[in-house]
């Protein structure tokens, strides 16, 4: 049978398992308590039951504070789970222990980043993307590829004027590279496409704009114009409606918003945007 000491050695060595609770006497008389009467072989169990009762270890807390701080890529209940397994046979824990640890290549492996750094990173690389197709090769209308260091674009967004410096992109947030390269791409797929086809696109569009100006005798059934322009190949990007942004879409584009909401609506959009950004000056 075993000696109340032996038992007290038992439970001290179930809570060495767990770095964060060791060294704290008050947890030691948690689990002696919450032992009485119960087999010392169950002491695992009786332990994750008063878990949280238990008190953490202060410099354990404070060492993983300030590892989280130096990585909060990383700052997740499993990675911390991994790190205290690596950690349980040292007698006290440190910032730099744990330091060591997370910055060693081979426990990096086995470490999984947070939701929050994953994205960022799957941003920063879409972004790297757009900047380098933005400022990429194309195909001009004679069927020739051009390496050009600007864009092929000049336009007003948010108040700043673009001339299609590397620079430029590279201080602008993904949300807006998303809309510059739909612009951009658009206007290269009018560069490459056929003279002609061109041409007819533009009479076509200034065609329809003449009959709806001079009132055609049966009036024609428009959709009800959207709060926002979402564009077709980027389902969920909103973009406010302006006679500026209309400028730069491709005619085949503004023929088609002209022939499916009319130009009252259009203009009507277009004239609210304007009062509501001189009413914010």
């Amino acid at each position: 049978m075993r000696t109340q000491q032996e038992e007290v050695e038992i439970i001290k060595a179930a809570l060495d398992n767990f770095p964060g609770y060791k060294n704290v006497q008050s947890n030691l008389v948690i689990l002696l308590e919450a032992c009485q009467g119960r087999p010392i072989s169950s002491v695992g169990q009786v332990l994750r039951q008063v878990k949280s009762r238990l008190t953490l270890n202060q410099d354990y807390a404070e060492a993983y504070q300030q590892l989280w701080a130096e990585f909060p890529e990383f700052k997740t209940d499993a990675n911390q789970n991994y790190l205290d397994g690596l950690i349980t046979s040292l007698a006290s824990i440190d910032v730099d222990t744990l330091r060591r640890l997370i910055t060693n290549p081979q426990v990096r492996e086995s470490l999984t980043l947070t939701t929050r750094a994953t994205a960022a990173i799957a941003n920063e690389h879409e972004r790297l993307q757009l900047i380098e197709k933005i400022l990429g090769t194309h195909m001009d209308a004679n069927g020739n590829q051009v390496a050009n260091d600007k864009y092929g674009w000049r336009g007003n967004v948010d108040g700043r004027l673009y001339e299609g410096h590397r620079h430029e992109l590279e201080s602008d947030s993904l949300e807006r590279l998303r809309e510059i390269f739909e612009i951009v791409d658009g206007q290269r797929k009018l560069y490459a496409a056929n003279t002609a086809d061109v041409r007819a696109e533009q009479q076509k569009r200034e065609l329809r704009e003449k009959q709806i100006r001079a009132g055609m005798t049966s009036t024609p059934t428009f959709a009800t114009l959207p709060e926002f322009y979402e564009s077709p190949n980027r389902p969920g990007t909103k973009i406010q409606w302006s006679e500026n942004f209309l400028r730069r879409l491709p005619n085949a584009e503004v023929s088609r918003l002209f022939e499916t909401y009319g130009e009252e609506q259009l203009n009507d959009a277009c004239r609210q945007t304007a009062a509501k950004q001189l009413s914010q000056v």
